[in-house]
Parts: C-alpha cells; sequence; structure tokens
C-alpha cells in the first residue's frame, strides 16, 4: 500500500496460532488466532513540498487538526480562523483546489486570446509555486515576529 509515494505500509499475513477452545461436557474445538505484521516506512521531505501540499488544498488533515487544537489552546479570534479555514477544514480544502484550477484556467484563457500557446499544467504549476512562495514567506515571517516578542519578554 502506498500513500502519496512517499510513505509505505506493509502488512502481511504470519503465523496462525491454532488454540484449544474448551466447552461444556469435556468437549472442545481448535480455535485459529491469526496474526499480522506491519511494517511503516516513512520518509523525511522538504519542508516546501509540504507547503505546496498545503497550498494546492491537499493539507494532511491530521495538520488541520493540530492547527485547529493550536487556535484553541490560544483563544484564536475569527480572522484567523478564516484565514486558516482552507488548511483546517475538508470543505475549506475542497475549495482551495478549486479556486487554483479556476485561477489557472482564467490565466490559460487570458494567454490563449493573446495567441500565446501555454500547456494548462504549466500554469497550475506556476500558481501552485507562486503561492507556495508567499506561503513561506509570511510563514517565515510570523516565527521571526513571535521570536522578536518572545526575545523582548525575557528582558
Amino acid at each position: 500500500m502506498c500513500i502519496r509515494d512517499r510513505y509505505m505500509g506493509i502488512t502481511g499475513k504470519h503465523l496462525t496460532n491454532k488454540k484449544l477452545r474448551y466447552h461444556a461436557k469435556g468437549k472442545g474445538s481448535y480455535m485459529k488466532r491469526q496474526v499480522s505484521q506491519v511494517t511503516i516506512k516513512l520518509e523525511e521531505r522538504p519542508i516546501d513540498d509540504m507547503y505546496r501540499e498545503i497550498v494546492q488544498g491537499r493539507a494532511p488533515p491530521t495538520l488541520a487538526w493540530l492547527m485547529r487544537r493550536q487556535i484553541y489552546e490560544q483563544d484564536g479570534d475569527y480572522d484567523l480562523i478564516r484565514k486558516n479555514q482552507y488548511i483546517l477544514t475538508a470543505r475549506g480544502r475542497q475549495q482551495k483546489r478549486l479556486m487554483l484550477k479556476r485561477r489557472a484556467m482564467k490565466r490559460y484563457l487570458e494567454f490563449k486570446e493573446t495567441g500565446i500557446k501555454v500547456p494548462l499544467h504549466l500554469i497550475y504549476q506556476k500558481l501552485v509555486e507562486e503561492e507556495a512562495k508567499e506561503f513561506t514567506e509570511t510563514y517565515i515571517r510570523k516565527q521571526s515576529d513571535k521570536l522578536k516578542i518572545s526575545l523582548s519578554d525575557r528582558r
């Protein structure tokens, strides 16, 4: 089983244990107890790939759960929730994917009107790269602001 070609989980059938199960009146039967073996292989990947997935609306649900918990613990306001809605909910992730496709199609039609032939998938990739770069810059800026605030609190 391969999930997005990055994480791999393999399950395999292992030995079957036979146990004696006792019944009434001195009778019994064999009970088969199956055991399985699970192997999970994880691979570390660059942070840029994660940002690209977030921008494309393919953020893992675990990330959404972590962000919801963090916002809840910090007593986040409505603006913060609205700004990160495309990460926090499945509906938001779906809307993010649709909006990205629509933006790519709009740009494709603009290029087509001017007579320039550019494949749609290249426009889509370029949009994803631009948004991921913007997302990265804002994230780094927020982290540096938090660090400056925490340093000033220590003094």
